[in-house]
């Protein structure tokens, strides 16, 4: 069974990325977090396969929170999705520690070949922001 622990504080986001996790992944836990202070209790004091947070939410920045479980669980995914621009965010991110990065706006099918993608030990930047035959294949 694959454990998924998804952060934004707002429910409809939660429940909608839980719906599609649930539609892919035949054997799944989606447990949810709403806030920065929860993402951090939660996932350094439970068991995941993978961790789904926004940026911003209420209690700090999920992007601290993202480096400090990085500390403690390197090698935990993060897959951090957001509102604001891929192009200008998408490359911070991951040099922060992050596995990957999406906008709100991405389209389902987009959303689980991310979480494929980075399941399969690799980064995770979307087609558009890459150029050249290499994408989708970052190490």
């Amino acid at each position: 069974m694959l454990r998924f622990l998804v952060a934004d504080d707002y429910e409809i986001v939660r429940r909608g990325l839980k719906q599609i996790l649930v539609e892919e992944f035949p054997d799944v836990e989606v447990i949810e977090a709403t806030n920065t202070s929860d993402l951090l209790e939660k996932a350094l004091n439970g068991h995941w396969d993978f961790i789904i947070t926004d940026i911003v939410m209420p209690g700090g920045n999920g992007l601290d929170a993202m480096k400090r479980i990085k500390l403690h669980r390197a090698s935990l995914p993060i897959l951090v999705i957001s509102t604001y621009p891929e192009e200008q965010y998408s490359s911070y991110v991951i040099t922060l520690g992050a596995d990957g990065y999406l906008t709100k706006n991405t389209l389902p099918e987009q959303f689980t070949d991310a979480v494929h993608h980075i399941l399969s030990g690799k980064k995770y930047i979307s087609k558009d922001l890459l150029s050249g035959s290499e994408q989708n294949n970052l190490s």
